[in-house]
């Protein structure tokens, strides 16, 4: 089971991901996720609320989306304390 389970663990555990992704998260496995307690749901019964093993391209999809963000937004906010 964790196997199966470590993709979606690892695209969820993106320090990238921002309120929007979450969102869209949300949207791709047609429910509604609080992001307050995804901090504080077990493994377990985070794979019995949502779906997102059956979801797991969509996720990564925007997990990847929010990592590429987060450099942009790191490299703008180096770039404007340069200046």
């Amino acid at each position: 089971e964790l196997r199966i389970l470590l993709p979606v663990i690892t695209s969820l555990r993106n320090p990238g991901l921002r309120e929007r992704h979450w969102q869209r998260i949300g949207e791709a496995i047609d429910q509604s996720i609080q992001i307050g307690q995804m901090e504080e749901i077990s493994l377990s019964a985070m794979n019995e609320r949502y779906p997102f093993v059956a979801h797991l391209a969509k996720i990564q999809a925007i997990s990847e989306t929010a990592a590429r963000e987060l450099l942009i937004e790191d490299e703008l906010r180096r770039m404007h304390e340069q200046w």
